[in-house]
């Protein structure tokens, strides 16, 4: 179990700016099956801190049932498990994230920072900026630019 609290997936607070923001997720498919998504990550994170399960589906305000599906389809589509579980006894059961588990949340979390980098870079939408820059095209034939143009820096 670590001691740290691990990456926090939790989705970034709704903006109080007005107009169009880009925004984005990631998951991951193995097969056409979800593999590993932001709440999926946040469960593998929560057991690795917590050390049990149970206790990280009620932190997430999820059924015990519900987050042992999610724990048995990640393990199934991974080459090896990602949470080996230990039965109870006098003091209950045991979850432990397994070296392939801490991987699979480092390399989702540097995802998850590379696309938060590239949103950044993106910038949101506010008027004032000059319209037409060759990164503004594809929005434009998309319909999201009329009246209002983009402010973005890239670098």
């Amino acid at each position: 179990m670590g001691k740290n609290r691990g990456p926090d997936f939790r989705r970034k607070q709704p903006s109080s700016r007005k107009g169009i923001e880009v925004r984005g997720t990631i998951w991951l498919e193995k097969d056409g099956r979800l593999y590993l998504d932001i709440k999926r990550a946040t469960l593998l994170g929560l057991i690795d801190r917590l050390g049990s399960l149970a206790a990280a589906a009620r932190s997430m305000g999820l059924s015990y049932n519900t987050a042992w599906l999610w724990v048995m389809a990640m393990n199934r589509l991974s080459p090896r498990p990602l949470v080996k579980k230990g039965s109870g006894g006098s003091s209950g059961g045991y979850s432990v994230l397994t070296a392939q588990g801490s991987r699979v949340i480092a390399e989702y979390s540097r995802l998850n920072s590379s696309l938060e980098e590239t949103i950044d870079r993106l910038g949101g939408f506010k008027q004032g900026r000059k319209r037409g820059a060759p990164r503004n095209a594809v929005l434009d034939k998309l319909g999201v630019i009329d009246d209002m143009e983009i402010a973005a820096d890239f670098g």
